[in-house]
Formats: C-alpha cells, structure tokens, sequence
C-alpha cells in the first residue's frame, strides 16, 4: 500500500487522493487527520487502563506488612491451640479488631 492510499479501516477506502480536485483532496486530508486524531485518543485511553493494570499487579506482589505478618501469625497460632471452634472463632476476631484500630 503507497502512502497516498487510505489504510483499509477507513470507511471511504478508495484508491489515491484525488489531486485534480483541490477541495475533496483537502476533506479527504481532514477525514484523515480526525482518524488519526481518534486513534490517538483511543491509544491514550488503553494507555491508562494498561498503566492502572500494572499498577493493580505491582500493588498484588507488594510483600505484606510487619503488621499483617504478624496477624497471620498470631491467628496461626491461635488456630492450633486447644480450644473449642467458639473460642477459636472469638480470639481471631479478637486479634483482627484490636489490629484494625490501630492501623
């Protein structure tokens, strides 16, 4: 495809630019500007959602605060202490609340 040819996405693809007609050339010229134009802000738009998406997945692999590590472990341990599933149940609420007033 020569690049006086319109890419085949365009609605009116036809075949060179007429030169002999100076104002269909110049509308042709702005129907090819708006494209370009619209494919630029579509481009923009998967930019950020591609940038949003990163950051979605870098924020996933962040290792786990001191504090939740922490949690974890103390709600490990609780899960192997000899008590029943109620008192179990009360400990680890107990741990997460007393936990989430002080973050």
């Amino acid at each position: 495809m020569s690049a006086t040819e319109n890419s085949p996405d365009t609605p009116d693809a036809g075949g060179p630019i007429a030169a002999d007609d100076p104002i269909d050339a110049q509308l042709e010229i702005w129907r090819l500007r708006d494209a370009v134009i619209g494919a630029e802000a579509t481009a923009g738009a998967l930019r950020a959602r591609l940038a949003e998406a990163e950051h979605t997945i870098a924020t996933l692999r962040r290792p786990a605060t001191r504090r939740s590590r922490a949690a974890g472990r103390v709600v490990g341990l609780i899960r192997r202490l000899p008590v029943s599933a109620e008192g179990r149940t009360r400990l680890e609420a107990s741990v997460r609340s007393t936990l989430a007033r002080r973050s």
